[in-house]
């Protein structure tokens, strides 16, 4: 069966647990950088719809965005925002989405997502064109998420994750997937996808500006979810042994569970307290860039990864990036000439590579122009671009039937 697809005559449905709140006016707000993403799509599409629950037992920060793009329509699913919620609400929820897939041309989902396993077949069924964004491992993933788990409750854990990864094998066989990182899109071209690495966009055009700082640093930045995946007991193990460097840390980011208590006792246990500055969430857009802008370098020293975006923004904004080989952050960062790279975990390389980017004005000027090409190839533009070229290129692979080569 073949298909092609005109973009502007086309309505994409974008389906996923992605947590909303409403704002005070009663419209969609969201804490990540999935409502730039969609609005960077938008002026592509003839109308893009949004199909993500909503829940008042999120923190989301005053001036998070909504959606700018006058084409963009909100669908509510249920609160859904843990497993055991999603899978009690899959059924009303997937009833929703079979009315709502009336008035679809084409459906992007998330992997991995809780809800994908009861998503993913109804598409299949309707015989709707749909594709994959593959945004972190299914394994590494899996394996942070169950360690979070009550030890009594790890083994439904282990089970809920071997539903999720045979739910994305099916969902991307012979289909179109478009994966955050070269390591992502081998993993989906192993499970029969079209499959191509596409990182995440980071800012607008207008909004980069990678000027190097010429002071001396002293402040490192840690920006996204405080979660065990960011690695940063790793970090607040690597302070101690800069003490002489004089420097402060900031954390910014929503905290996964009691993830933030846990760290505020471990720092208080290794006493680094006192070089902390523990922000909590912030919105995308100026609270964020005022953060960049603030700081001196910026760390994410993560054990499991996409491509995060937060890595794009730090560069835009003129900030060294020191980080890890998780996931697909070799493919925002090249060792060596336009950040530094240490092993996941690594504690003492992590702290080696943190002061040789303070103590090292040459190199921080290298890094940040090196980097400043890497960046403006990454914008919300330039990745949206690519984004619907693929979809436009690969139409057949859309299909449900699809068996096709696979592209890596």
């Amino acid at each position: 069966m073949s298909f092609t697809l005109d973009p502007s005559r086309a309505t994409l449905a974008l389906v996923r647990t992605e947590s909303f709140v409403l704002d005070a006016h009663g419209r969609p707000v969201n804490r990540g950088g999935f409502v730039p993403f969609v609005d960077s799509l938008a002026p592509h599409f003839d109308r893009v719809e949004v199909v993500a629950p909503v829940t008042d037992r999120v923190e989301v920060p005053l001036g998070s965005p909504t959606f700018r793009a006058d084409n963009v329509v909100f669908r509510a699913l249920p609160d859904m925002k843990g497993l055991a919620r999603c899978w009690r609400r899959a059924g009303r929820a997937r009833r929703r989405l079979a009315r709502w897939a009336r008035g679809w041309d084409l459906v992007n989902l998330r992997a991995p997502d809780n809800f994908l396993p009861a998503a993913a077949p109804l598409l299949r069924r309707l015989a709707l064109p749909h594709y994959v964004q593959l945004v972190s491992h299914p394994f590494d993933a899996g394996q942070t998420a169950i360690g979070r788990l009550h030890a009594g409750l790890r083994p439904v854990g282990r089970l809920a994750w071997h539903v999720q990864r045979r739910a994305i094998a099916a969902a991307v066989a012979g289909r179109l997937c478009v994966a955050h990182g070269r390591a992502l899109a081998e993993v989906a071209a192993g499970y029969g996808a079209v499959a191509y690495n596409l990182p995440s966009g980071t800012l607008a055009r207008a909004a980069v500006d990678p000027t190097p700082r010429e002071r001396v640093p002293q402040e490192l930045l840690f920006l996204g979810r405080v979660d065990r995946e960011k690695g940063l007991e790793v970090l607040l193990r690597a302070l101690p042994s800069l003490s002489d460097l004089d420097l402060k840390l900031t954390i910014a980011g929503w905290s996964t569970g009691d993830e933030s208590r846990r760290l505020a006792a471990l720092a208080d246990e290794l006493g680094v307290s006192d070089r902390i500055d523990w922000v909590g969430a912030v919105a995308p857009g100026a609270e964020a860039h005022a953060l960049y802008r603030r700081a001196d370098v910026f760390v994410l020293p993560s054990i499991s990864e996409g491509t995060p975006r937060v890595i794009g923004e730090a560069m835009a904004f003129g900030l060294p990036v020191v980080s890890t080989t998780a996931g697909g952050i070799p493919d925002l960062v090249e060792d060596g000439v336009t950040g530094l790279l240490v092993e996941p975990r690594d504690t003492a390389a992590l702290a080696a590579a943190l002061r040789g980017v303070v103590v090292d004005a040459d190199l921080r000027r290298a890094l940040v122009q090196a980097s400043a090409t890497t960046v403006r190839g990454r914008t919300l533009e330039a990745v949206a671009e690519c984004h619907v070229s693929l979809l436009v290129e690969h139409a057949s692979a859309l299909l449900p039937e699809s068996r096709l080569e696979v592209a890596a």
